[in-house]
């Protein structure tokens, strides 16, 4: 899911960047918490702008979103976020809209879907040049604040 979202992004710089992944299944068979499958039964879209003010602001629609955080340390987009802004030092504010489409809790990578989609929007976003690793690193950060710790299966 992610080597698509790369491949598909130019380096140019943008006001705002979207970005959408997809549903995925993981945790079966042999590779628990390393294989990971990618669905196409629902996606989550973000939807990323600068902001003047120096924080991050969240608001989230669609499925289950009244039981998601908006506040950046309690929300998976919000820690992609916060982690990219302090490992580049970047001082700008960023305003980030979810549209959920698929719902938390359905087992379908809810959580890890709204961090992959944030994490290659940014990278488009601020012009990083993240190798695709990278980009996985960074979706990872966000699973803490739905599983309490980084993991990729489902990013």
């Amino acid at each position: 899911m992610i080597k698509e979202m790369v491949n598909n992004l130019s380096m140019t710089r943008f006001n705002q960047v979207r970005a959408i992944a997809n549903s995925t299944v993981a945790n079966f068979g042999p590779g628990f918490d390393v294989f990971g499958l990618c669905l196409n039964i629902g996606h989550d879209k973000v939807i990323i702008k600068q902001i003047k003010e120096k924080d991050i602001s969240i608001e989230i629609e669609g499925h289950g979103s009244e039981k998601i955080s908006t506040i950046p340390d309690k929300n998976t987009s919000g820690l992609v976020a916060k982690h990219i802004l302090n490992d580049f030092n970047i001082n700008t504010g960023l305003s980030i809209k979810i549209i959920k489409g698929i719902r938390p809790g359905s087992g379908l990578g809810s959580s890890a879907a709204s961090a992959a989609a944030t994490s290659v929007a940014l990278n488009s976003l601020l012009c990083l040049g993240l190798s695709k690793f990278d980009i996985i690193k960074y979706a990872m950060y966000g699973e803490i604040a739905a599983a309490g710790a980084e993991h990729a299966d489902n990013v």
